[in-house]
């Protein structure tokens, strides 16, 4: 196997509670993680991140990325060699241009210098960047804040998984609600207050570019859409957050633009996931009822499949997806069949589709043969 060409891994970092500055349009809070060298060629961004020392050496571990980890290292990946991580603060989100995002632009500075030392490290070549969920959106960002000619010259493939470049409908009911994260026995009141404290729980809201006049939240009196989430705001009792919002958000997702570099989207599909939440007479501090449709649990798949709508048709990028029957949204990385489906996307990106026997058997491409120079999109549905 060639090491050489092999990957580097971006993790997400999240934790405690950041604080707005209003007077300067930016989130504050706990200086953000920074990027770390060490697991190739390859960036892997991911969620809920625990951290130890390990020999004097920074070391990250996720409860999610830990099995992805062990097998890339089962099939030659070498820490600090062909394997980097790039840990992200995902109470943090990045900010359109002309807006302050201290953070943001911080994470993508060191994002890119170690793209290019990973590069360099393998003798030149361009490197392949694996992220998952909120990863996606951050890694998409990052491509579309880096100039074309620096994206074909160090990037070789992004592997997207689970993406939701659009948002999702739940992220509209995590701010009327609140979310634990987790945690046992959270009140609504400090649920509500976590959820709307973290910059970032805006950019999990549907954008109108994807979801259109879907209904998310519907009440008594009214129907709330991508659309409308302004009024919704007002109505759930979180003014504070129509600014940044309508300033900070909606610029970012007006449009997707195709990264211009090759993508494989691998998602999953066939799992019943909320789409509206329906408020009855007790208003928004009642239970919903909840209408479900399709998607992996958490994003719905007008969201999963919006880069496959909005880039199949644009000259010169190139698309590759995959689909998982059954997998959930934090599947992709304990069930045995999508975490050997993703190893084998990740290997067959940095140029070999040779497999470490623990890895196990893997089917690559059940479909017609995929060809890079010549189709722009390769669907493939994949069952064990």
């Amino acid at each position: 196997m060639d090491l050489s060409r092999l990957v580097a891994v971006a993790v997400l970092l999240g934790a405690l509670r950041p604080l707005r500055s209003h007077c300067a349009g930016d989130v504050k809070g706990p200086p953000p993680v920074q990027p770390v060298p060490g697991a190739g060629a390859h960036l892997l961004a991911a969620q809920r991140v625990v951290t130890r020392y390990s020999g004097g050496n920074l070391t990250w571990w996720t409860d999610r990325l830990d099995p992805l980890v062990r097998e890339l290292e089962a099939a030659g990946y070498r820490d600090g060699e062909s394997l980097f991580a790039v840990p992200y603060d995902f109470r943090y989100s990045v900010a359109p241009r002309g807006h302050p995002s201290a953070a943001g632009a911080c994470n993508f500075d060191d994002f890119t210098r170690l793209v290019e030392r990973a590069s360099s490290l393998s003798q030149g070549r361009p490197v392949v960047v694996v992220a998952h969920s909120f990863g996606c959106a951050l890694t998409y960002q990052f491509l579309l804040g880096r100039p074309l000619a620096w994206r074909r010259r160090f990037v070789k493939r992004v592997i997207l998984v689970a993406s939701a470049l659009g948002g999702f409908s739940e992220g509209m009911n995590d701010l009327a609600a609140g979310t634990d994260y987790g945690l046992p026995n959270v009140a609504r009141p400090s649920r509500v207050r976590l959820a709307r404290s973290q910059q970032s729980a805006l950019w999990r809201l549907p954008t109108p570019t994807v979801f259109g006049d879907r209904p998310l939240v519907v009440t008594r009196n009214t129907t709330y859409t991508a659309h409308n989430i302004a009024e919704f705001f007002e109505a759930v009792g979180f003014p504070e957050g129509v600014r940044p919002y309508v300033t900070r958000v909606l610029p970012a997702w007006e449009a997707l633009p195709a990264p211009m570099v090759p993508v494989t989207s691998i998602i999953g599909v066939g799992v019943s996931t909320p789409e509206t939440f329906v408020y009855g007479e007790d208003g928004f501090v009642g239970t919903p009822e909840v209408v479900y449709g399709d998607g992996d649990g958490d994003i719905n798949m007008v969201s999963l499949v919006a880069i496959e709508k909005e880039w199949s048709g644009v000259e010169g990028q190139v698309l590759k997806v995959v689909r998982l029957p059954g997998v959930r949204h934090d599947g992709f990385f304990n069930v045995g069949f999508a975490l050997k489906k993703v190893v084998a996307e990740i290997l067959e990106a940095g140029g070999t589709v040779e497999l470490h026997p623990k890895i196990g058997r893997v089917q690559i491409d059940a479909g017609p043969v995929w060809k890079e120079d010549r189709c722009r999109v390769h669907e493939d549905v994949w069952f064990e």
